[in-house]
């Protein structure tokens, strides 16, 4: 990244996602609520013990939850929000 005195900056910060999602966000909410760990026992018998490992069930069930939410219809728009969007990716 270039300054003001055209030089590159070399620092790097080491942020927490935690301290940007405020106390009373709805999904900070959810999280202090509910245990999704109940979603691996559930899908358990639909991923293969063979090959290669598969997406964590409970992030795609988190970014399904997220495009309810926040009305968020295209999986592609999703992941974009997701990426951008520092409570989403927070969750």
């Amino acid at each position: 990244m270039i300054g003001r005195n055209d030089e590159y900056q070399s620092k790097m910060e080491f942020i927490d996602l935690n301290d940007f999602v405020p106390a009373n966000h709805i999904l900070r909410l959810i999280m202090e609520n509910i245990d999704f760990s109940f979603i691996y026992d559930k899908m358990e018998s639909f991923y293969s013990k063979m090959g290669r490992k598969s997406l964590d069930p409970v992030l795609l069930f988190k970014m399904l939850l997220i495009g309810y939410l926040f009305n968020i219809d295209s999986e592609r728009e999703l992941e974009q929000e997701v990426r951008l969007n520092l409570a989403y990716r927070w969750f």
